[in-house]
């Protein structure tokens, strides 16, 4: 699930606020796993989630 809700952000689909309680952190990881993949650059992640992409 945390998949397709990532895909729908980065589509410009859905927002990450818009995403449930239960599976935002699954989510922010998986759109993490996208910048760590270069799918995404960090400065969208930041403007998608509203935080700043942090390498752990």
């Amino acid at each position: 699930m945390a998949k397709i809700y990532a895909s729908l952000i980065i589509a410009g689909k859905k927002l990450f606020s818009q995403v449930p309680e239960q599976i935002k952190e699954d989510v922010k990881n998986t759109l993490k796993d996208e910048v760590a993949n270069g799918k995404i650059t960090p400065e969208l992640f930041q403007e998608l989630v509203g935080e700043a992409y942090i390498m752990e």
